[in-house]
């Protein structure tokens, strides 16, 4: 069948629409591996508590949504559809991102290392205190506020109808704009979620506001996606049709409805976790009196 007979509906069960790009299977094979060795290794040093099994399943859940991201048809569809496109981004950036950062796997990418490698890391980690060329530049990567302009920024500049149709011109663009969406996912993520230093940096109400601003800057270019009155990528103009039967105004509109609707589930859970936090430490030091005047 010619892949101009695919649609939406039927692209799931040809093996063409499905990409084999050895960069992508060998990167995630490596990391996850690496990922399972470090974590063995942390759990003989430090035991099963430095290491949860949660935690695993949130590593190679990510791992795997970003790789089925890149690799399935919604790839492939993703060139013809800006509502597949848009899927494709919030799978990396708001689902598969959240998920790696909540795993907190840096411990055991570290044990990974060999033993000098550790050493060096160990001492560039040491060096990143805000003093230095080093450590000036480890304080404003660790920023908060360097995790939100990065992830907004991102998210803002990939999706300018210019870089937007660069990204569908060039496969080399494209797999620029996929690393800059899950390395700058992933930084605002360890923030705003997780057990990582830069997580334990912020407070409960800081988390919260760092969330929102991430938040708002993807419900403004949901809006202004929505309410554009012609669609704004050009590439599509000729391929919708072709594949839904939508209009790619309407296929314009579904993307933003995508981003709105999907894309705000993991920062609404994330601001709510945060929440909970709050209550549960006013609930400890409501309860710490009574247990102190129960012991005496």
């Amino acid at each position: 069948m010619s892949t101009t007979s695919w649609t939406v509906w039927t692209v799931w069960w040809h093996v063409g629409a499905w990409s084999f790009d050895a960069d992508v299977w060998i990167g995630t094979a490596a990391i996850a591996a690496a990922y399972g060795y470090g974590r063995r290794r942390l759990i003989l040093a430090r035991g099963p508590k430095a290491a949860p099994v949660s935690r695993a399943w949130f590593m190679y859940l990510g791992l795997a949504l970003q790789w089925f991201a890149l690799q399935s048809p919604i790839a492939w569809l993703a060139g013809r559809l800006l509502s597949a496109h848009m899927l494709h981004h919030m799978l990396l950036l708001v689902v598969a991102a959240p998920l790696i950062a909540a795993a907190t796997p840096w411990a055991a990418f570290r044990f990974a290392l060999p033993p000098s490698g550790r050493a060096e890391l160990d001492r560039f980690g040491a060096a990143a205190d805000g003093t230095g060329p080093i450590g000036r530049i480890a304080a404003v990567l660790a920023s908060p506020i360097t995790a939100v302009v990065a992830f907004v920024g991102t998210l803002w500049l990939w999706h300018l109808p210019a870089a937007y149709d660069l990204t569908l011109r060039s496969p080399f663009v494209h797999e620029v704009e996929h690393a800059m969406f899950l390395a700058t996912g992933i930084l605002f993520w360890s923030h705003a979620v997780g057990t990582s230093w830069l997580a334990a940096r912020l407070s409960p109400g800081r988390r919260i506001l760092l969330i929102s601003c991430g938040m708002a800057g993807s419900w403004f270019l949901s809006l202004i996606l929505a309410f554009q009155p012609a669609a704004i990528y050009a590439p599509y103009l000729f391929t919708v049709h072709l594949v839904s039967g939508l209009t790619p105004l309407d296929d314009q509109r579904i993307a933003a409805g995508l981003m709105w609707a999907v894309g705000m589930i993991p920062f609404n859970l994330a601001i709510a976790m945060a929440i909970k936090r709050v209550m549960d430490a006013e609930d400890e030091a409501v309860a710490a009196p009574e247990m102190r005047a129960e012991r005496a």
